[in-house]
C-alpha cells in the first residue's frame, strides 16, 4: 500500500514538473501572434504576412500521442485509458474542424483551405500535449467513473482544468520549418459535463479561440498583431 501511494504521488509530481513549461509568456515572442505564450519564427520569413508568401493553408490532423506520458493518464486502468484515447482523439478531431471552419471564414480570408499540401501552400502542424480535467469533474468522476485521483497536489493544481498545445509551420514546398509555437491554457468556463464524465469541455472552447486566432494571423494584413482575449470567466451552476 505504502509503495502504492508513493506511486500515485510521484505520478502527481510528474504531472505537475511536466506542465511547468506552460506557465506563461517566457518573454521570447516577438511575433505577430502575441496571444501565444511561446514562439519561433525562422529569419528568413521574420516580419512578412502569410498571405504575402502563399495562397493556401493545409492542416494537418491534431497529435494526441504524447497525452498518455502524463502522470495522471498513466495511474488509470487500461479500461479507462481506452476511454480517455478515444476522447482525446474526439477533441482533436474537435481542433481539426474548428481550425479549418475558422479559416475559412475569416474575415478577411486570404487563404484557401486545402486537403493536401503543395506549392504556395503552408502546413500547420499541432498536438495536444497536455490535459487536465477540472477539479470540479475530479470529485464527481473519481468514485463514479472509476478514476484514479494521483495525489492531492494533482487536485489542487487541476482546480479549473488546462490544455497545453504545441505546433509548427511550414512550407509546403520544402517541408522546412518557418515557425514553432508553443501556448498554455487553463480553463475559462467551470463547465464540466458530469452527466456523460467528459472531461475535455473547458478545453474545447479554449481551443476554439485559438483556432480563431490562429486563422486570424494566417489571414491578416503585414504588421497586424494578434493578442490574447481578454479573460471571461462563467460560472457553472
Amino acid at each position: 500500500m505504502k509503495t502504492i501511494r508513493n506511486l500515485t504521488v510521484l505520478c502527481g509530481l510528474a504531472t505537475l514538473a511536466a506542465c511547468s513549461t506552460f506557465t506563461g509568456p517566457k518573454g521570447n515572442n516577438t511575433s505577430r501572434a502575441q496571444f501565444l505564450d511561446e514562439v519561433w519564427v525562422s529569419p528568413s520569413v521574420k516580419g512578412k504576412a502569410v498571405s504575402e508568401l502563399y495562397t493556401k493553408v493545409h492542416f494537418t490532423p491534431v497529435a494526441t500521442g504524447r497525452l498518455e506520458s502524463q502522470g495522471w493518464w498513466a495511474a488509470q486502468s487500461s479500461i479507462k485509458k481506452k476511454e480517455l484515447h478515444a476522447e482525446a482523439r474526439q477533441l482533436a478531431k474537435h481542433m481539426n474542424a474548428a481550425l479549418e471552419s475558422a479559416a475559412r471564414n475569416a474575415p478577411a480570408q486570404r487563404l484557401t483551405v486545402v486537403s493536401q499540401p503543395g506549392p504556395d501552400t503552408v502546413i500547420v502542424d499541432m498536438a495536444i500535449i497536455e490535459l487536465v480535467p477540472a477539479k470540479a469533474y475530479w470529485n464527481a468522476a473519481a468514485t463514479a467513473a472509476g478514476f484514479v485521483v494521483p495525489g492531492a497536489g494533482l487536485l489542487s493544481a487541476a482546480g479549473s482544468g488546462s490544455v497545453g498545445i504545441e505546433g509548427r509551420v511550414r512550407d509546403g514546398k520544402t517541408g522546412a520549418v518557418i515557425a514553432s509555437f508553443r501556448h498554455h491554457m487553463k480553463d475559462k468556463m467551470a463547465v464540466v459535463n458530469v452527466n456523460s464524465y467528459k472531461w475535455f469541455a473547458g478545453s474545447q472552447a479554449n481551443l476554439d479561440e485559438i483556432a480563431a486566432k490562429i486563422a486570424e494571423v494566417l489571414n491578416s494584413s503585414p504588421g497586424t498583431v494578434v493578442n490574447a482575449s481578454s479573460p471571461i470567466k462563467l460560472a457553472a451552476y
